[in-house]
Order: structure tokens, then C-alpha cells, then sequence
């Protein structure tokens, strides 16, 4: 880890018990910093333990009425609370600035940092990333929105670190001096605009990733992305591009169904898309701009090519978990937004479908994802109630085909007797689970639970 005396004294003000802001009390407290932990809540009854873990960690904890009046030098916010709460702006009208966990974390953090972002594939790449990194570096770290917080990682950190760090739109808000050796942007994607407001915002946000990068650094970007295609004017590193339509001047693509680096003069197939284990078009992209990662950080293409093929992916991420009848089921739970379910659907285009679809309503525009269904689907079933407007939006885009359920048990039910030999009921949500789950992992569970159940 680097030096962190300029924490030694400092009064920083936590905001957030969740995950996040207990791994930054645990972090700073013991580099010398004066502590306080707050949340915004109003009923903070289910985190009496959280509370006994801070300040077991050396930190205190305050209400937050109590911590409005609190005299910080600093604010850590945590992700899910937006910069514009009036907490926060109690202080940043003071002149007290105010970072993110994961801006803290890389001004400590010692070793190599390759950075990735995007609507849809963050986990994917990032799990991907690092295994093709494994092949090389002894310490490789896969951290960030995939799982474990990046200020957890940084206390042993060295020289020889490699992160691997997936990032969400809102852990970028506050990065300022945040710069990655390799930064990767995946797809910018209608999403997330409850928080953003607009979709120039929410890029803006994923722009912070490469706004920093200088020259000896490395921008990976979708090129068939034209959101992330021009941000290539706003980063001083060099940029690779990733496409899966076109073959670039300098980056990887995809030519005949293989993968293909173009880095120098001479063009390196790494690998044919039908010996990858991970499924779907999207999925090219994906391993291409992993591909890229690892051969720009000095592993072999052989090594490279051998980790593409052998890498198996994440549940809940167009994962079979049962083929029964011979209707294949198929757990997609993590698709929590139009784009990432029109990618499941083509990983299967041209089978009987039956499409489980519904969730938390996020204002998202669904006009191309119905004509999508249409085409795709012989059947969708609606499950919870955060999305019943769905079903009567679908049969207004002329899609007729639609049930509706109460619970994702009744929904796999109604979708087994609904669906062909040869055919798939695919989960794939297209929104956010938390009508009627705490995340899309536990609903995938419920999903493959109900599935068994058969």
C-alpha cells in the first residue's frame, strides 16, 4: 500500500452502512483516521450489527440528524447514496470534499490497476480479465461492484498487485484522480437513469474511467458503441477498439466466428468462438475486450487463447440449469435491463422461446425490446407486480402471447406448459428484482428452486 500519513488526525465522515461503507471505516481506522460512521435511514433497526462492527473496527457510529451537524474534513460516500442528497450537500457547501470508496482506494492502492465499466458484461469481463491475467501475474485481485470492495484489497497491496476492478456508474461519480493502466468502457446502455436523470449524464459518468488516463496508458473501447466510440476524444491514452461488426486498424474483432488481435503489423487469431465455453454474441465482445486487457499487460497470446476457451462464466448469466422434457431452462436473472435480455434471447435465436420477463419498473424505454419479443418469443409470462403494465404494453405492440404470475413458481410452472421439445424458457427479466427479491441472485435461485421442482 502507499504511504497514508496524509489520513493520520483526518476527521472523515462515512456515509453508508452497507458493504461499502463498513470496509471503509475497517480500512481507515487503523491508518490514523478519526472515524465516524453515519446512514441516512430512517429505521436502522436491521443494522444493529453493522453498527457493532464499526466500531469494533476503531470507528463511531452517529445518527445521521447528529451527523449534520459534525465538523469532517473529508466525506466517503457509499454508492448507492447520490452526490445530491442534502447531507451531502450540507458539507460540500462548506468547501468539504467528498470521494468515493473507490477514488480512496486507488490513491492507496500499490500495483497494477486495469479498470472496466459499462451497462452490461461488467461481471463477465472482469471475472474474464482475471483469469487470463492469472496466467501471468501471481497476485490478481478481481474486486470492485463484482463482489469484495476495492479498499478491502489495498492494505497488502505492492508493486506486484494486479487489480481488476469492475465499476458502476455511481462508484465513478466521485472518482477524481482515479487512472487506470488499462481501462476497458463494455456498452453504454438506457439504464440507471433514476439516479442519472439523462443519458448524456450517465455517459458523462462512465467517461470518468479514461478522463484521467495519460500517454503509456490503454483505452479499450466497443466500437459499436457510437456513446463509447466517441469517447475515444477524451482520453490522452492510447486506444484499442473492440468490435464484433468490423475489422479495426488497431484492436480485436471478430473474423470468420475467430477472435482476432491486431496490435502491430501482423493480425493473431487467439481463438474460434465454438471452443469458448460462454454463450451468446455478446460474449464476443466481451472476451475481446478481456483479450485485449491481457495482451496489453504483457500475457502471451498462446496463454491468452488458452484462458478465452476455458473460462466458464457467472451464475445467473445465461446459465442452464436443467433441461427437462427437452425444454432447456435457462437462469438469466442477472439480465436487469432491455439490452441484456435482447442478448440472451439471441444466444437462442431460432428455438421455440418462452420468456419469463418482469421486475422493479425503472423507466426504462421497452419499444425495441417488445418488437424483439415478437419475433423471438412464442410466449412471455409476466411475473410480480412491478412490471404488470408490461403485459398490457406487449399486446399492444401486437404481442398476444403473454400470462401473467404471481410468483416465480407459478411463472415456471405456466412457462413448462407452455413451452416445445427443442425449445427454451428463457429468465430474463429485462428490469431490476426488487419488486419481489433483494437481488437478481437470489431471484435466479428461486428460478432454478422452482425449476427442480418440476
Amino acid at each position: 500500500m502507499k504511504q497514508a500519513a496524509w489520513l493520520k488526525g483526518m476527521r472523515v465522515l462515512v456515509v453508508g452502512l452497507g458493504v461499502t461503507g463498513r470496509a471503509c471505516a475497517r480500512a481507515l481506522a487503523p491508518l490514523g483516521a478519526e472515524v465516524t460512521v453515519t446512514d441516512t435511514r430512517a429505521d436502522l433497526s436491521a443494522f444493529a450489527q453493522a453498527i457493532k462492527a464499526v466500531e469494533t473496527a476503531g470507528a463511531r457510529f452517529m445518527p445521521s440528524a447528529q451527523a449534520a451537524g459534525a465538523d469532517p474534513q473529508l466525506i466517503v460516500l457509499s454508492p448507492g447514496l447520490p452526490p445530491e442528497h442534502a447531507l451531502v450537500q450540507r458539507f460540500t457547501r462548506r468547501g468539504v470534499p467528498v470521494m468515493s470508496e473507490i477514488e480512496l482506494a486507488f490513491r492507496l492502492a500499490d500495483g497494477v490497476f486495469a479498470g472496466l465499466t459499462g451497462t452490461n458484461g461488467k461481471t463477465t469481463v472482469a471475472g474474464l480479465t482475471g483469469h487470463i491475467l492469472g496466467a501471468k501475474f501471481q497476485d490478481v485481485r478481481v474486486v470492485g461492484n463484482i463482489g469484495d470492495p476495492l479498499i478491502e484489497a489495498v492494505a497488502d497491496s505492492n508493486g506486484d498487485t494486479v487489480f481488476v476492478t469492475e465499476l458502476s456508474s455511481y462508484q465513478l461519480e466521485l472518482c477524481d484522480t482515479l487512472r487506470p493502466r488499462v481501462a476497458m468502457i463494455l456498452n453504454v446502455q438506457p439504464d440507471h437513469l433514476e439516479r442519472h436523470g439523462t443519458m448524456d449524464a450517465y455517459a458523462a459518468a462512465k467517461r470518468r474511467l479514461i478522463e484521467k488516463q495519460e500517454a503509456g496508458d490503454t483505452a479499450v473501447l466497443n466500437r459499436d458503441d457510437p456513446r463509447v466510440r466517441a469517447m475515444a476524444a477524451c482520453t490522452a491514452a492510447d486506444v484499442l477498439f473492440v468490435s464484433t461488426l468490423e475489422e479495426v486498424e488497431r484492436g480485436a474483432f471478430m473474423r470468420k466466428g475467430a477472435l482476432t488481435a491486431r496490435l502491430g503489423n501482423a493480425d493473431t487469431e487467439l481463438c474460434h468462438e465454438s471452443d469458448m465455453l460462454l454463450k451468446g454474441e455478446h460474449n464476443h465482445s466481451n472476451a475481446l475486450h478481456a483479450a485485449l486487457c491481457g495482451l496489453v499487460l504483457g500475457v502471451p497470446a498462446a496463454d491468452v487463447a488458452e484462458r478465452l476457451c476455458s473460462f466458464r462464466g457467472f451464475p445467473h448469466r445465461i446459465q442452464t440449469v436443467a433441461v427437462k422434457n427437452g425444454v432447456e431452462f435457462v437462469d438469466d436473472s442477472k439480465a436487469t435491463n432491455p439490452d441484456a435480455a435482447l442478448a440472451a434471447m439471441r444466444a437462442f435465436k431460432g428455438r421455440p422461446m418462452v420468456l419469463i420477463l418482469g421486475g422493479d419498473d425503472k423507466g426504462l424505454d421497452y419499444t425495441e425490446f417488445y418488437k424483439a419479443v415478437r419475433a423471438a418469443a412464442t410466449h412471455a409470462v409476466i411475473v410480480g407486480p412491478g412490471l404488470r403494465r408490461m403485459a398490457g404494453e406487449l399486446r399492444a405492440a401486437g404481442f398476444d402471447a403473454v400470462r401473467v404470475a404471481d410468483t416465480m413458481n407459478e411463472a415456471v410452472r405456466t412457462a413448462a406448459g407452455l413451452a416445445e421439445p427443442g425449445g427454451v424458457v428463457l429468465l430474463s427479466p429485462a428490469s431490476s428484482s426488487f419488486d419481489l427479491f433483494k437481488n437478481y441472485e437470489e431471484r435466479g435461485r428461486v428460478f432454478t428452486d422452482a425449476v427442480h421442482a418440476l
